[in-house]
C-alpha cells in the first residue's frame, strides 16, 4: 500500500524546443563550397546561380548561366549541390574576369523530405539528441518545418526518388 501512495517524479530543467525526428532519418550529403562573391542572378527571373565557363569546338570560351539551389551560407561560402557542376568546372565572377575552379567539398546533415511525392534533401541543425531521436532547429534556411513529411530510414532513399 505504501508504494501506491507515492509518485516517482523526474524534473527536467534543460528542455530544448524544436522538431523531434528519428536518428534513422538523418543522412549526410556532400556539397561543393563556392565563395559568395561568385553568385550571379538571372536577368529573367532573378534566380541565383553561377556563370560557368564553357568552350566551344573552336576553343573560344564564353559563359553560361547555371541555376543552382543554395543550401547554406557559412563563412563567406555557399553550399551547392554536386549535381549542378563537375569537379574542375570553372565559374566566372560577375562583372569581373576572376575565376574559381570548383573542387572543395563539405558534408551537411539533413533528411529527405517527401512533401511533393519525391525525395528532396533538406538540411538540419541538431540542437539536442538521445539514443533514438533528436531535436532540430525550425528556423534553418532550406530546412524542414512542422508538418513536413520526412523519410524514416534516410539511407534507403536517394535524391529525386519518387515515393
Amino acid at each position: 500500500y505504501a508504494s501506491d501512495r507515492f509518485l516517482n517524479i523526474e524534473l527536467v530543467t534543460n528542455t530544448k524546443s524544436g522538431l523531434k525526428i528519428p536518428l534513422s532519418s538523418i543522412v549526410t550529403k556532400d556539397f561543393y563550397v563556392i565563395p559568395v562573391e561568385y553568385v550571379a542572378y538571372s536577368e529573367e527571373d532573378g534566380t541565383a546561380g553561377f556563370n560557368k565557363k564553357v568552350e566551344n569546338k573552336k576553343g573560344e570560351s564564353s559563359s553560361e548561366f547555371v541555376q543552382a539551389t543554395l543550401y547554406r551560407e557559412e563563412e563567406g561560402n555557399y553550399y551547392v549541390d554536386t549535381s549542378m557542376f563537375s569537379e574542375g568546372n570553372v565559374i566566372i565572377k560577375p562583372d569581373s574576369q576572376a575565376t574559381y575552379q570548383i573542387g572543395k567539398k563539405k558534408a551537411l546533415e539533413g533528411v529527405y523530405c517527401i512533401n511533393k511525392g519525391y525525395a528532396v534533401f533538406r538540411q538540419i541543425t541538431i540542437i539536442d539528441h538521445n539514443d533514438e531521436y533528436c531535436i532540430v532547429d525550425t528556423g534553418t534556411e532550406y530546412g524542414i518545418a512542422q508538418f513536413d513529411h520526412i523519410v524514416r530510414n534516410g539511407k534507403s532513399v536517394q535524391e529525386d526518388d519518387v515515393l
